[in-house]
Formats: structure tokens, sequence, C-alpha cells
């Protein structure tokens, strides 16, 4: 993925977070378990499976924070951010979100849902005028769809939109050709691109997990006339103080970054 002034590719949802353990300290209490009405003793074996997850290798390392009311009654860092340097995992690492993002993008939209400027209803053609070329991949042919492609299609993935796997060798054929998961596409290319694959099935008739959350990204973008991380900065991460959350890792917080 890359970066540019004008737009953002999102497919595989590279978002890193963290700074948990700053902004836990400065903004949410902790509590003893007992006080909220949660037991130290239950809360105690989260420390023995993950202790355990970690001795067997079944995971290198991870952050378990449990809040009740308002209060935090468990914090706690275990096993490697760095297997290799045999770095320990911090309460203040950073780590990637990877499909997350769809949940941040799907927010995003719900904003503009709110502020009355994107009808889920309506085609997304009328945000993404490149999206009227879309055609279905039938065992009969490449057909008009049978309906417009909507946001809330998008939204429930039930686009038609996949990954690129489908049982109609059309639309497989015709993703892989279009490329649209290019790390060098950018959102709008990425748009463009799909408007040429047909859909594996007609919008609304089955669900399939795909690209089609990265369109809401570009239909968020298309609206605010920002690009999305852009928009995610200052209407999500700003206002809520996700200080340590976006697509890349400042060169002064590498030090942080957990590795995969």
């Amino acid at each position: 993925m890359r970066f540019q002034l004008t737009t953002l590719r999102i497919a595989f949802g590279l978002i890193v977070s963290g700074s948990v353990a700053s902004l836990c300290a400065a903004e949410i209490p902790g509590a003893a378990p007992e006080d909220v009405g949660m037991s130290s003793k239950k809360l105690a074996q989260v420390d023995d499976v993950f202790n355990e997850l970690v001795e067997k290798k079944r995971l290198a390392g991870g952050i378990v924070i449990v809040a009740r009311k308002g209060k935090i009654v468990h914090f706690e860092s275990y096993g490697l951010a760095d297997v290799k340097s045999k770095r320990p995992m911090g309460k203040d690492a950073i780590l990637r979100f990877y499909s997350m993002s769809k949940a941040i993008t799907s927010a995003a939209a719900m904003i503009l849902v709110d502020e009355g400027k994107l009808d889920l209803e309506a085609p997304v053609s009328k945000y993404l005028p490149e999206m009227q070329r879309l055609k279905v991949a039938t065992k009969d042919g490449i057909v008009e769809p049978s309906r417009e492609l909507t946001t809330a299609d998008l939204l429930r993935h039930t686009s038609g939109m996949t990954y690129g796997a489908s049982p109609q060798p059309a639309h497989t054929e015709a993703f892989t050709k279009a490329s649209p998961l290019d790390p060098e596409k950018m959102l709008t290319e990425m748009s463009e691109a799909l408007a040429d694959v047909p859909l594996a099935f007609h919008p609304g008739e089955a669900w399939a997990y795909g690209v089609s959350i990265d369109v809401v990204g570009r239909v968020v973008e298309a609206i605010s006339g920002q690009p999305l991380d852009g928009f995610f900065q200052k209407r999500i991460f700003k206002p809520l103080d996700m200080q340590d959350t976006g697509f890349f890792v400042p060169e002064e917080k590498h030090h942080r970054y957990a590795t995969t």
C-alpha cells in the first residue's frame, strides 16, 4: 500500500494501533475487579491461558485489557513483540489491525449517513459513476444486474464483489485481469478496475466476503472530498484521542511496532 494526497488503498486493512498504556493511564481509571462486580480469581486465569499459548508457541505475544463500568480491572502484556530479537511485548506496543479497518471504514460511512450526505439505499453509482458499468457473471453469461448496487449491499457483503474466488469463471478471470488489489493502485484506480469485473451474483441475492468495504472507503472519499486517511484522522482518530492509529507507523515509533 502507498499513500498519496489524493487517495489511499485499504484492501488489506493495514491499519495499526497502539498507545493503550498512555491513553488508559490518562483517561480510564483502574479498579479492583470486585469493585465493579468481577472476579480477581477468574481474571487471573487470563494470565494462565495467555502464558500457556505463548509457551506452546501458538501465540508470539499479545495484550489483554478488560474494563467494566468505565474502569480497568485487567491490563497485561504477554510474550514477545518480536520473536527474532526476543523483544518483549509492551503494553504500549503498536499492532496491526488488518480487517478491523473495515469496522472503521463502516463507521466513517455512518458518520456521513448521520449527516444526511450518504443514502445507503441509493445506487452506489450516485457517488461512484463508474459503477454504472457493472455487470453480473452467471452460468448463462454476462448479464445486466437485476438492480443497481447500493452502499447497503457493500456494507453487508451482499454486493457480489469478492476477493476473486467465485463459482463463476468469468468473475474470477476478470478479477485476475483487472487486479484491483494491486498494492500500487489507489482507491480511485481500484474502484475503476472493479467496475469492469462482473459481479459474482446479483446484488442482494447472496453473501460473499470481499472488497466491498474497500469500495465503501472510496464512497467516503468521494462524498467528503478528503482522502480516506484524512477523514479517519479528522473525524474518528483525533476526536477519540487515538494517537497511534493510522495506515503507517512513523519512524520514531518503530521501536514499539510488533512484527508479524
